[in-house]
């Protein structure tokens, strides 16, 4: 179980890292706007870069369950699929959205066989083969490469989204209307 010092560390720091980025945010900030003391944060964290890893598995775990609660309510294989495209919109038009987490922390972090590096490919791995599993429900061909293709597009629209902070709803709408015809066009067997 999760102490309460190490969990008020933990959710200060996704707010800092997600806001100013991994670089941009030292261990002293995130002491004073955790309240916790110094050595308390040692205690949880022997290092700057094992709270980073920390927050990125608990931010991943945590896109898990949103993703695949929301997929779960849905009455279609399309429907799974569409989920994510709704969490996408529900996200990158929140006030709060800063970018994607994963995306900064490769940026930030681009040594190939770097801890953190891995954390963001196993997540990244994670969201494409869960797209994949959703896709092949579809019975489309080549799930995983179509897989990939919705990622970059979902990529694209979070980092656009970031960039230009405006609200892109009918840029996230277009994407998925042009996903749509891509599975729809893929499909082996029409669902």
């Amino acid at each position: 179980m999760i102490n309460k010092k190490e969990e008020a560390i933990l959710i200060c720091a996704t707010e800092l890292f997600s806001r100013f980025g991994y670089h941009a945010v030292g261990v002293d900030l995130i002491v004073e706007k955790s309240n916790v003391a110094k050595m308390t944060f040692y205690k949880y964290f022997p290092s700057k870069n094992i709270l980073i890893q920390r927050v990125l598995v608990r931010r991943g775990l945590d896109l898990q369950k949103m993703l695949t609660d929301g997929a779960s309510r849905a009455h279609t294989p399309l429907g799974r699929l569409k989920s994510i495209f709704n969490w996408y919109e529900s996200w990158l038009t929140s006030s709060d959205f800063n970018g994607c987490m994963f995306i900064k922390a490769s940026e930030e972090f681009p040594e190939p066989d770097g801890p953190i590096k891995q954390v963001t490919q196993a997540h990244k791995a994670w969201f494409t083969g869960y797209i994949s599993e959703l896709l092949a429900d579809l019975s489309v061909a080549n799930a995983q490469k179509v897989a990939k293709y919705i990622v970059v597009v979902l990529e694209g629209l979070s980092v656009s989204s970031n960039m230009y902070k405006v609200n892109n709803l009918s840029e996230i709408r277009f994407s998925w209307r042009c996903v749509k015809q891509i599975v729809e066009a893929n499909q082996l067997v029409k669902a």
